[in-house]
């Protein structure tokens, strides 16, 4: 799914966060917000997410981070076969920070910790 940044403001931002906290407990689900560069992923799985930030079509991105080193990696997209390094597992909520403050700037959220790719 997709959603356009420019239109997930103010208002609309809540309505985003209520349709990602009013999914089913344990739905897995793949958020694009960003029709352009720079835009973000959200991949979400029950009550933890993994994000990808691109800045332009030609940089490799960033992921989040979550400041331990575990080593391993979560299936977090089941239908897709998304496998994720355990270490950039956060919470939905801290997502939601980070695609709101990312609505807002454009830029590489800085309530979030990332790895360069």
């Amino acid at each position: 799914m997709s959603w356009d940044k420019s239109t997930i403001e103010g208002r609309e931002f809540a309505e985003f966060q209520e349709f990602v906290l009013n999914r089913e407990n344990e739905s897995e689900m793949s958020l694009w917000i960003g029709s352009e560069y720079p835009c973000m992923n959200l991949l979400i799985k029950g009550e933890i997410a993994h994000m990808c930030y691109f800045p332009s079509r030609d940089h490799p991105g960033y992921i989040s981070q979550n400041g331990q080193n575990n080593e391993g990696s979560i299936l977090i997209n089941g239908s897709d076969h998304i496998e994720v390094p355990t270490d950039s597992i956060i919470s939905v909520n801290t997502a939601l920070e980070a695609a709101k403050e990312f609505c807002e700037t454009s830029a590489l959220p800085k309530n979030s910790k990332w790895l360069e790719l």
